[in-house]
């Protein structure tokens, strides 16, 4: 009988694989009949390490087998690609258990004919029978790799990254900067958490979870965050939960780079647009300024989540409303500050979401930028003159970023990019005003964030 937690990691990934959900949305599918924690926690394991080295792990798979990838059926290299990850990476299962339980998994998943390749491929590599090579590090002179083609072929196999992907990133960064960045997307991210300012301070609440056995160290950029080095959140008790949010570094830059805006500001009112799942909402009604917030999403289920996540944290001064960001919204110009955090490829994630880089094209990046731009022109009509409209993704990529902004400001030339008032963070700002945070240069995942001003006409 195959061990469960190979039956849910083989059905998470075909989730994934055929769009029915993203990788998170999958795993609390998958976790959902898994009792033990130690298989919800290799569940977990085994499909991030998938989607981090799906290159690597096919590039194998083509080593290890007489036939071409483009010739396996889709499950049966789903099965070896969880097979072959137990087997490279993790050393407490015991070989012969993965082997067995894959060829069984043949069966449940529907595809027992391919008992026998399954087992012949995993046995070339458990009894090294067939040698496996990987592209090498290549040469370069000047940051720039002499064989461009072996260095995208190291960077896209070796270091298992889309190779479209990779060509731009050399493009605009260079070797170094490159390397240094999937390097980071294939490490297993930290737990960042945020303070809740009205009720405790960085200080005092890394004291109260040192009581708990939970250790921490102050974030890179981030203020006022906190890094879990030691310990498990699952054990701090529901008081100290309620004083803290989990959020990554990057999404808490872009937070405090809206907090810096409402402190200059008397009593403002935010509108918070795309909000769900509602940490960024969490963590603005909770600053210490005192503001009132409008959160909005669109889908049932967001809106659902929305609303959850504010009970979670008794936040009671925050209004949700149920709208689409892509229309005429149904407010006057009676907004301080705007957040449009519009909805992105999330490349610039990929160490917390790594299926990402495997479902993303270069083609949608266009579809993606002129969503982001009708939610920025309709946000617009409802701030106020001298209001803030802050702009967020967390894309590192120029049709998401830059190019929304350009072309906002072409239509509407009553606003203008001002640096925002947070010297604290001038290590992320950009000579031409807009925030980006870059793995390779500053160890957190990629955010980006323009904040214009509306003109007073």
């Amino acid at each position: 009988m195959t061990a469960p937690v190979r039956q849910a990691a083989h059905s998470v990934l075909t989730d994934v694989d055929r769009n029915r959900y993203d990788l998170a949305t999958a795993l609390d599918h998958g976790r959902r009949d898994l009792g033990d924690a130690r298989d919800r926690a290799l569940l977990g394991e085994i499909a991030f390490g998938v989607y981090r080295w799906r290159a690597a792990l096919d590039h194998v798979i083509s080593q290890l087998s007489s036939r071409a990838l483009t010739n396996i059926d889709d499950s049966v290299i789903r099965i070896l690609r969880v097979a072959l990850y137990q087997l490279i990476k993790l050393d407490r299962i015991p070989p012969h258990a993965v082997v067995a339980d894959a060829v069984a998994l043949t069966r449940h998943a529907g595809v027992s004919s391919a008992s026998g390749f399954v087992n012949a491929v995993l046995r070339n590599y458990t009894e090294r029978r067939r040698p496996i090579s990987f592209p090498l590090i290549p040469s370069c002179e000047n940051d720039k790799p002499v064989d461009h083609t072996a260095a995208v072929n190291y960077l896209s196999v070796t270091l298992s990254h889309p190779s479209w992907l990779i060509e731009r990133w050399l493009d605009r960064h260079g070797w170094t900067s490159t390397a240094a960045w999937v390097r980071f997307n294939n490490r297993r991210p930290t737990v960042t958490i945020r303070p809740l300012l009205n009720r405790v301070s960085p200080s005092e609440l890394t004291t109260r979870l040192m009581r708990t056995g939970v250790h921490t160290v102050a974030t890179r950029v981030a203020q006022r965050g906190l890094i879990v080095t030691d310990g498990s959140l699952s054990t701090v008790g529901e008081r100290l939960t309620s004083e803290y949010i989990i959020q990554e570094e990057g999404a808490q830059v872009v937070t405090e780079l809206v907090c810096s805006l409402t402190a200059t500001l008397e009593n403002p009112v935010i509108l918070d647009l795309c909000a769900a799942p509602g940490v960024k909402t969490v963590g603005l009604a909770c600053s210490g300024n005192p503001v009132r917030v409008v959160a909005t999403d669109y889908r049932e289920r967001r809106i659902n989540l929305l609303i959850e996540t504010l009970a979670q944290h008794n936040i009671s001064d925050a209004s949700v409303v149920q709208l689409n960001a892509e229309q005429p919204l149904p407010f006057t110009a009676v907004f301080d500050v705007i957040v449009v955090d519009a909805p992105c490829s999330g490349l610039g994630i990929l160490r917390r979401d790594p299926d990402i880089r495997w479902r993303r094209t270069a083609e949608e990046l266009t579809a993606f930028s002129a969503r982001q731009l009708r939610m920025l022109k309709f946000a617009s009509e409802a701030l106020r003159p001298r209001g803030w409209l802050v702009y967020s993704t967390c894309s590192t990529e120029p049709e998401e970023t830059n190019a929304v902004i350009q072309q906002f400001l072409l239509e509407r030339q009553d606003f203008r990019i001002l640096r925002p008032p947070a010297p604290e963070f001038n290590s992320c700002i950009e000579p031409d005003g807009f925030l980006r945070t870059l793995p390779f240069r500053d160890g957190i995942d990629g955010f980006f964030a323009a904040t214009l001003q509306k003109q007073i006409p």
